[in-house]
């Protein structure tokens, strides 16, 4: 049965689960180490509790990991060994070929970490699934507040740990569930000792390596985790400034131009006082109703501001 398990899985190129008669909620979970539509393996799995379909996200990730190790391990032994005749071997013709593969996936990982230089202004990591960082620009590392070179010595949850809060306090938690659903993680982070805000993405890298309009039966597989750290401290401060202008509007600018406008009509009503001086006092009461226009437009455009959804990033509904 445990052979039937994983040929099923090599031949499938889907995770295949068997639940154990012998005991309660145990199963043999065999998920197959594929990438670049090539299955390369099978690995067996023996779990005493009941399989979590949320986990098969997790399980063709780490399975799609270990295909593109074992590749290129595969290429470095088999060049290795490789003798001068062996170019105009068939047998080796079709060994380069597999090279070739194995080196189309590796280029597809350079290109991930080429494309993060497009975030390069915001702190940028990539992990692997096995939680090796397969990149990290200095901005993440001051933003964790380490040198840039302590990040080879780390691992991707090390790294993340540098931003636990009390909304980010179960980094693992939060990976998990990125993995399971697929849909990115977002949250903000406040430092109260350093006085900064920061916020963190965290979100799948798929390997886009088919064309978009043939049909795919399945889901892209994933290839790393981004994690993205933005420096929100001075938006943060723009936003409280802002508070304060409204609050500024709504009552310190207010208040005296009620005054204004109140006496200002008392004197326009008063027979008794002279022409110019009447339309002097007329002209305070209309340029007073207008900045009172002007002030109850500002308001209802700010207001409407507000309540349109953020482009930026958000607090998660979960903390991880």
């Amino acid at each position: 049965m445990v052979l039937v398990c994983v040929d099923r899985a090599i031949t499938t190129g889907d995770i295949i689960v068997e639940k154990l008669e012998s005991e309660v909620a145990a199963a043999n979970i065999a998920p197959p180490l594929r990438h670049e539509d090539r299955t390369v393996g099978a690995v067996l799995i023996r779990v005493t509790r009941e399989f979590d379909e949320d986990d098969r996200a997790l399980l063709t990730a780490v399975g799609g990991q270990m295909a593109r190790s074992l590749q290129l391990e595969e290429a470095h032994k088999t060049e290795s060994k490789r003798s001068a005749l062996a170019f105009f071997s068939a047998t080796e013709s079709e060994q380069r070929l597999e090279s070739l593969y194995v080196l189309n996936g590796v280029m597809l990982e350079q290109s991930v970490g080429i494309g993060a230089l497009s975030e390069i202004g915001d702190g940028v990591a990539l992990g692997y699934f096995d939680g090796r960082i397969a990149f990290a620009n200095p901005t993440l590392a001051d933003f964790a507040g380490i040198e840039p070179e302590q990040t080879r010595k780390m691992t991707f949850f090390d790294l993340l740990d540098r931003f636990k809060t009390d909304v980010f306090d179960e980094p693992t938690r939060a990976v998990r569930r990125v993995l399971q659903t697929g849909e990115a993680y977002e949250c903000e982070l406040h430092f109260a000792d350093r006085n900064v805000t920061y916020g963190l993405r965290l979100a799948l890298v798929p390997a886009n390596s088919h064309p978009a309009n043939e049909e795919i039966h399945r889901p892209a597989q994933p290839l790393c985790l981004a994690l993205v750290i933005k420096d929100l401290t001075l938006l943060k401060e723009y936003d409280e400034l802002k508070s304060d202008m409204i609050s500024l509007m709504s009552h310190e600018l207010r208040t005296p131009l009620t005054s204004i406008n109140g006496f200002a009509e008392l004197l326009t009503a008063d027979d008794k006082l002279p022409a110019q001086a009447k339309e002097f006092v007329t002209i305070i009461a209309n340029e007073s109703q207008r900045l009172s226009r002007m002030i109850n437009t500002f308001l209802t455009v700010t207001q409407a501001t507000a309540k349109r959804p953020a482009g930026g990033l958000e607090d998660s509904p979960a903390t991880g």
